[in-house]
Formats: structure tokens, C-alpha cells, sequence
């Protein structure tokens, strides 16, 4: 039997959610069954508006719903690639997973994931590493190729006219990201995260420990229809 949610129009859904009179119980369930609509396809124009919103924290729980729903339909594209630039490490960071979760790569899609492995928000730079290391080879191999002619850099906001200096920034941008493939690259061939922090001190602990995490629960799940 249909639960009462479901004769709601999305348009009151996505109201009902930001509103400030809404309770948690009720946010989530307006939440969830937005998601079961995004998945089905229906009403995306609607998903659309919420992710290009001027407002961050529509932005920002449409990052949620759009990470949760994880189904890539022709209508998301634009508003997809567009969170990869947003200001919001959520939005950024949710571009990464929906992209990761479905397997979506082309030319647009790769000169993103190249700003967001260059991102200094942590959380997105993980995001893109775990790409990376599941990443089909071709794709893997060709993000390299493009990332190595320095793809997906951007200079600071309040960058000086000094050129040593821009040649200086240049240089280390594109150690981090020749880093954080390689770590990527040593993943896939099969090393551990306990054998790559002894030669790669340089990284974050807090990217290395969510790896560490990441390759453990992969593990679990790869091991869990075994004892089924």
C-alpha cells in the first residue's frame, strides 16, 4: 500500500524540506522519497532548480539527495559538472561520488574531476583519490595523461603578477596532484595504505586515513557474499 508521501508533488516536497517549521522526521522522509524520484526519473527539472539555486543551503541539500539518488540521467548533466565549481565543498564533493557511483566519464566530467583533485577542501581531494582508484584503466590512464598537462589548475583568487612566484605555486600544485595519483596508481596495484605512508609522508593523514577506511569497507563488502 502506498504510504501518504507519495501523493505529495515534488514541488511541495522540496518546500516541506527547507522549511525551518519542518521537523527532522519529516524532512527525512520528504528527503528519501525525493531521492525514489530522482532514481525514477521523475520531476528532474525541479532536482535541476534546487542544484543551480542561488541559495547554498538549497545547494547543499540538493548535494544530498543527488549523492543518495546516484543515477545519472541526461537532464542532471549540466547541473552535475556545475557542482564540480561550486563554492560549497558539499556540492563539489557530491559531484565527485555521483560520478564515481555511475561511472560517468567524458571530456567535461574529467576536466572537473582534474579541479577537484587539485581541491585543498580534504574531503573532495579524498573523493577524487577513491576515483581514481576504481576508475576503469582507460579512464585512469587518459586522467593521468590530462592531468600531467595541468588540467584542472587555477591560479588563487589574489594571485600576484610575480612570475617566480606563479612558477612556484605551479610547481607544487602539480606535485600534490602527481601525489595523489600516484597513490591512486600504487592502490591499484594492490599496496596497502600502512606501505604507502612510509614513502609518501608528504600527504595529509587525514586523506590516508580515509583511504585506509575506504579500502577496509570495500574489502568487507567484497568478502560479505562469500559467507552468505
Amino acid at each position: 500500500m502506498p504510504s501518504a508521501i507519495s501523493g505529495v508533488s515534488t514541488a511541495e516536497l522540496i518546500a516541506q524540506g527547507a522549511s525551518p517549521a519542518c521537523d527532522p522526521d519529516s524532512r527525512y522522509e520528504a528527503d528519501w522519497e525525493l531521492i525514489k524520484r530522482c532514481r525514477a526519473g521523475i520531476d528532474l527539472p525541479l532536482l535541476v532548480a534546487l542544484m543551480q539555486s542561488d541559495s547554498s543551503a538549497a545547494r547543499s541539500r540538493a548535494s544530498f539527495l543527488i549523492e543518495e539518488a546516484a543515477t545519472a540521467h541526461e537532464a542532471l548533466y549540466e547541473a552535475i559538472v556545475g557542482f564540480a565549481d561550486d563554492n560549497l565543498s558539499d556540492c563539489r564533493r557530491a559531484f565527485v561520488k555521483f560520478v564515481t557511483d555511475t561511472h560517468l566519464y567524458d571530456a567535461r566530467i574529467a576536466d572537473a574531476l582534474a579541479k577537484c583533485l587539485h581541491d585543498r577542501d580534504l574531503t573532495v581531494r579524498l573523493c577524487s583519490i577513491r576515483w581514481a582508484i576504481d576508475a576503469p584503466t582507460a579512464s585512469f590512464d587518459h586522467f593521468c595523461t590530462l592531468v600531467g598537462t595541468g588540467a584542472g589548475l587555477s591560479l588563487p583568487t589574489s594571485s600576484p603578477s610575480n612570475r617566480r612566484w606563479l612558477d612556484i605555486w605551479r610547481a607544487e600544485a602539480l606535485q600534490r596532484s602527481d601525489r595523489a595519483l600516484a597513490i591512486a596508481r600504487r592502490v591499484r596495484s594492490g599496496e596497502s595504505i600502512r606501505d604507502i605512508r612510509t614513502t609518501i609522508a608528504e600527504e595529509d593523514s587525514f586523506v590516508l586515513c580515509g583511504l585506509e577506511h575506504f579500502l577496509h569497507l570495500r574489502q568487507k563488502r567484497q568478502r560479505s557474499p562469500a559467507r552468505e
